[in-house]
């Protein structure tokens, strides 16, 4: 009888030793939501691939099989069946303009695929849908940086747009970003006439006449957009929330705004304040050295100086853009030898003491550059400027990038690894097209085949990241991009090819759009993967990358994007 009832009292307690013990167990481990019967990729190391995965407080807490991630489910539990649909980590953007892109959705966007006709139509409604705008203001205008298909035969001349618009100031901005189109009274009321001379770093394009054309480059385009009225926060803000649900619907889930101004800071911030900000983004405070007046001088330094302030949930000012050259056409690059035929080797856009210097003592204080950097001269000021800092002020932790990074003289590949640089590319621009044959007329054969060397700095472990440069590209799509990394070709395969020796395979361009921008954006152990303890951010696609032709992979869509847990978009 003493057996039998001792050992009902050990089943007792074990069963209250259980029931504690779940007690306990259940607040931390019942999961907010599950994934399950999925190909989930991962891009862990450890674990590539899964079939489900647990979220709880917007982080992973569980990732497996179907049968270790059931446990997880509670009676609150959201239980989605993935049906076999592949998952992977959202995408990351490491360089892209939502501030420009933002302006021309709440002014005048122009659809730079539109004939002469259309484009004309539309710049004309806008005037007239648009009484009260004081400036009327936008882009993409096509032909600015280079005449392509019917624009050959339009001049790129103040007289196009006072035809249409004679009694406003207009400035529309050039698909390349590098240069504007301002009409008559556009010139005169931000007082330029033919006897105002260059900004330095910027050119006011004059004809034989010496007659400004109302073409601006460069700096010289700031003399009419920094005297235009700034754009309202509250209104900034609706057209930057319009823009970052586009970008999500296309499976991206950070960012770095490339060249961020405090009037767009504010609107970012406002937006993260209201939890509106359904995007991490990093952001690349333009120097002061990019501005022409005063007054937009010392807001922009201002800007830095506070930058802290404007830290938020999912908002992380983080670096400091400087432009050392232009765009792949018209001579903008700074190039080390002299363009083909010529004496001129293109010039720098910024000067190069003042870059030098500037790197040098935002790396001491703890700020990272991003540098715009084209041409091969361009790059080596910019690996040069990085040197410098880290020789005066030591190696501190902090992170420098070099955007585009098309052009590598190869005398410098290796100074990005030895200086860990992060080498930004833009994949959308390297694909088969006109511009590619201008520029090898500009540069010649063998500088044109150094272009986007993804391969050679992958293989030294050189950090890297890409980037869209929307919409100075036409689309932020990253799949077209993410095929051409490997392909190195038109989008669903083509005859032309560019630089096929520096093709990759799909998972390292999906680790460049993953990890390698979560490096670039100082989170690469919260996000980036999908793995136990990171940010729940990760997109469900309408097909698996690694199971079809790579060349249909520019067909892909996103069926969802979560961020933190919480679906910001749904197919």
């Amino acid at each position: 009888m003493k057996t039998i009832t001792n050992s009902l009292t050990i089943v007792f307690y074990t069963l209250i030793l259980t029931a504690c013990a779940q007690w306990q167990k259940s607040p931390v481990d019942i999961a907010d939501s599950v994934y399950y019967a999925g190909r989930i990729y991962t891009i862990n190391e450890k674990q590539p691939w899964v079939e489900a995965f647990a979220i709880k407080d917007g982080k992973f807490i569980a990732t497996g099989t179907d049968a270790e991630i059931k446990p997880l489910i509670g009676s609150h539990t959201r239980v989605v069946d993935l049906a076999g649909m592949f998952v992977m980590p959202g995408l990351q953007d490491a360089h892209i303009h939502t501030q420009m892109a933002a302006e021309f959705s709440i002014n005048l966007a122009v659809d730079p695929h539109q004939s002469w006709a259309l484009l004309s139509k539309t710049i004309t409604d806008y005037v007239a849908e648009h009484p009260e705008r004081t400036w009327v203001f936008g882009g993409n205008l096509p032909w600015l940086t280079e005449s392509i298909g019917e624009f050959k035969n339009i001049p790129a001349h103040k007289s196009v747009l006072d035809r249409l618009v004679p009694d406003r100031p207009v400035v529309l901005w050039d698909i390349g970003g590098h240069a504007v189109l301002a009409n008559s009274k556009a010139l005169a009321t931000a007082g330029i006439d033919n006897n105002t001379p260059n900004p330095v770093g910027g050119t006011i394009e004059r004809d034989a006449k010496g007659e400004a054309t109302g073409v601006l480059r460069e700096l010289a385009a700031n003399l009419v957009i920094e005297v235009m009225n700034p754009i309202k926060i509250d209104r900034f803000a609706a057209g930057a929330k319009r823009v970052i649900s586009q970008l999500n619907a296309l499976g991206i889930t950070s960012i770095n705004e490339a060249w961020t101004y405090p009037q767009f800071m504010k609107a970012l911030k406002a937006l993260d304040n209201r939890n509106e900000l359904t995007m991490r983004v990093t952001t690349a405070i333009a120097h002061p050295v990019e501005f022409v007046t005063p007054a937009a001088k010392q807001a922009a330094a201002t800007l830095i100086t506070n930058r802290d302030q404007y830290h938020g949930k999912h908002l992380k000012p983080k670096y400091v853009k400087f432009v050392l050259d232009g765009s792949a056409g018209g001579q903008t690059l700074a190039m080390v030898d002299p363009y083909e035929g010529t004496d001129f080797r293109g010039d720098m856009r910024n000067p190069e003491d003042i870059v030098m210097s500037e790197v040098s003592r935002l790396h001491s204080m703890g700020i990272g550059s991003v540098l715009h950097a084209v041409g091969d001269r361009a790059i080596r000021v910019a690996l040069n400027a990085v040197e410098q800092a880290i020789e005066t002020h030591g190696d501190n932790g902090v992170r420098h990038v070099i955007a585009h990074t098309v052009f590598v003289n190869p005398e410098d590949i290796d100074r990005f690894a030895k200086l860990g640089v992060i080498a930004e590319f833009s994949p959308y621009f390297w694909q088969p097209s006109d511009g590619l044959e201008i520029v090898r007329h500009d540069i010649g054969e063998e500088r044109t085949n150094w272009g986007f060397p993804i391969k050679i700095l992958l293989d030294k472990n050189v950090p890297i990241a890409a980037g869209s440069d929307w919409p100075v590209v036409f689309d932020p799509n990253p799949f077209p991009a993410i095929e051409a990394m490997v392909t190195r070709e038109l989008p669903g395969g083509s005859a032309d090819s560019y630089g096929k020796q520096y093709a990759i395979t799909l998972k390292q361009a999906v680790n460049i759009f993953t990890l390698g921008g979560a490096y670039e954006h100082y989170q690469e152990d919260e996000t980036g993967s999908i793995e136990v303890g990171k940010y729940a951010d990760f997109i469900v696609l309408d097909r698996n990358l690694f199971d079809i032709d790579v060349r249909e992979i520019h067909k892909t869509h996103v069926v969802s994007t979560i961020l933190e847990g919480q679906v910001v978009y749904q197919m």
